[in-house]
């Protein structure tokens, strides 16, 4: 009976120093020199006078190191004084986020191409950029997205953008960013359309954001034997998404989960034309398509040493895809991923194995495929590389 209850201490003392709770009299950031500590605290959530574990204070200060203008971030408790020390990034910093896969399938020629979204990064679609802090609690940024979909709607294509965050609006934990895009293909035409995100963090490890993209890939007019049609082709996403992220560094993690769900809406218009037999001439034609569906990703990683940890998770996507002429056509991916990463060079080093499940839906046959993707990343100040490279070989 003693054995047994030494055994039950030694599970739930543990447990026990695990409720542990600090009341914050005071919440203090240093080492800034030009980003607001007023942002920095609303970003925590944190509030002066409440009382956290060490769970809640270690989650909002890791949510400091995923923002655009921070780059390491550490804490300390002192007589109930939180004390968050800061390293900034430069004014202006970079990303590259260069992963290409070749693409093996025995029905189609082989290709090489860039990498699927990772949903899981702070900046997840875009391929190279610059950002710059101005005044404090905005940033501009320019950059180049990459946008490889793994839904059975909506276009693959790469653009280029322009755009500014603002952190702490109305002096509350709202941000919101605003974005002028335009389809590389389309800049000729002058495509530049809208997005807008605005977000708000609930806790220290979730966030909500809802997401307004309008991208017009083209829209122009055609002279065809004195008759006028328009040549269109515009597509509007609607994404709303709740986010859990304990995860401890961008980019590179080694523990923490991150969990996403995003419910999303998606419209597609085509304006164009087509010849008619009877009698022989050409028509103006018009589709609307649609798409509702919604987006999961889970991933955790796990510690094994200082240096080392292993990471697994889920991928996965459901939308019902209809029209004016022909409802019904439901389409999904699953992927489920796992890997091994390891501190390397003054970066992180990560191996990354894929099991991956398409299905398209009617009488298209549902595709499987295996990939596997090695990837470097390198974080300072002055900005972040992620190179990588891949393969995707399908049955």
């Amino acid at each position: 009976m003693k054995r047994i209850l030494i055994a039950f201490l030694l599970i739930t003392l543990p447990a026990f120093a695990q409720e542990r709770r600090f009341v914050l009299e005071r919440i203090e950031v240093r080492n800034t020199a030009r980003v607001s500590p007023q942002v920095l605290v609303a970003e925590t959530t944190l509030r002066e006078g409440r009382a956290y574990s060490e769970d809640d204070i270690r989650n909002a200060v890791a949510r400091l190191e995923r923002l655009p203008f921070v780059f390491k971030a550490g804490y300390t408790i002192e007589n109930n004084v939180l004390v968050i020390s800061v390293t900034e990034m430069k004014p202006l910093s970079f990303l590259l986020d260069a992963r290409g896969i070749a693409v093996e399938n025995p029905t189609t020629a082989n290709d090489f191409d860039y990498d699927f979204t990772d949903p899981a990064t702070p900046w997840p679609d875009v391929a190279a950029g610059v950002r710059w802090v101005v005044g404090g609690s905005g940033v501009a940024h320019f950059g180049m997205p990459v946008l490889r979909r793994r839904q059975g709607f909506g276009n693959n294509y790469t653009a280029y953008e322009l755009g500014y965050t603002q952190y702490r609006l109305l002096g509350t934990r709202l941000f919101a960013t605003a974005i002028v895009r335009s389809p590389s293909d389309s800049l000729s035409e002058g495509t530049f359309t809208p997005e807008f995100i605005a977000g708000l963090p609930l806790t220290p490890a979730q966030t909500v954001t809802v997401d307004f993209e309008d991208t017009l890939f083209r829209d122009a007019e055609l002279n065809i034997f004195g008759t006028t049609f328009r040549d269109l082709h515009a597509e509007r996403t609607i994404t709303v998404a709740w986010t859990y992220d304990t995860t401890n560094e961008p980019y590179a993690p080694s523990r923490g989960t991150f969990v996403e769900i995003a419910p999303v809406y998606w419209m597609r218009d085509d304006a164009s034309f087509r010849f008619s037999g009877l009698p022989q001439q050409f028509v103006p034609t018009a589709t609307h398509l649609r798409a509702k569906g919604v987006d999961l990703a889970t991933l955790h990683h796990w510690e094994l040493s200082d240096v080392s940890s292993v990471f697994g998770g889920l991928l996965a996507g459901w939308d019902d895809i209809d029209s004016r002429q022909q409802q019904g056509r439901r389409t999904s991916y699953q992927i489920v991923k796992a890997g091994y990463s390891r501190a390397l060079g003054g970066g992180r080093v990560a191996l990354e194995a894929r099991a991956v499940l398409d299905h398209r839906g009617r009488d298209i046959e549902d595709q499987q495929s295996f990939e596997a993707m090695a990837t470097w990343v390198w974080r300072s100040p002055w900005g972040t590389f992620r190179l990588g490279a891949g393969v995707s070989t399908a049955d």
